[in-house]
């Protein structure tokens, strides 16, 4: 699979990758793995006179994405290797943000908000105002906490800035 590929690191990465069977995930208390009803998570941007209100955006985005995109918004090209940034959500025309706040809703995926749809009426209603990707996915399995944080800060894929897991061979 190729998320799994993505998120293998050739020296830190364990010898064996357990992938077990769909729908199963490791040790059945995880929320990581390469199936889409764990890949899929939810990307907001919203900013006001920063982030066009393009509302619900069908263009697929990864995690790797979000930093050339903050970028963007503080007014500096951010080399991001594995992303590019998410074009619906920038408006080039303002002055460079001064402030960018990111909230990270870890273990918070799309199926959480599918299977609780009464439970986030404020960020329903902010969708229209902001950019909400529906086609959003972490881009990489295993989809854990360290990984995931890591790409989110670098740009990079785990095959590429080396954190792969909790715990792993240095």
């Amino acid at each position: 699979d190729e998320l799994t590929r993505r998120g293998y690191h050739p020296r830190r990465s364990g010898e064996i990758q357990i992938v077990p069977v769909a729908p199963n995930y490791f040790d059945n208390h995880s929320h990581s793995g390469p199936w889409p009803y764990l890949q899929r998570v939810p990307m907001f941007l919203y900013g006001p006179g920063h982030v066009p209100a393009a509302g619900r955006v069908a263009t697929p985005v990864e995690l790797a994405d979000l930093p050339p995109t903050l970028g963007s918004h503080l007014g500096f090209r951010f080399p991001a290797p594995d992303g590019d940034p998410m074009a619906e959500a920038v408006d080039p025309s303002p002055d460079p943000a001064r402030l960018v706040v990111l909230v990270v809703w870890d273990g918070g995926g799309r199926r959480v908000l599918d299977l609780y749809p009464d439970a986030w009426p404020n960020l329903r209603r902010s969708i229209e105002d902001g950019a909400w990707f529906d086609r959003a996915t972490v881009g990489m399995s295993p989809s854990v906490s360290p990984a995931v944080h890591a790409t989110m800060g670098t740009g990079a894929i785990p095959r590429r800035h080396g954190i792969v897991d909790l715990e792993f061979r240095g």
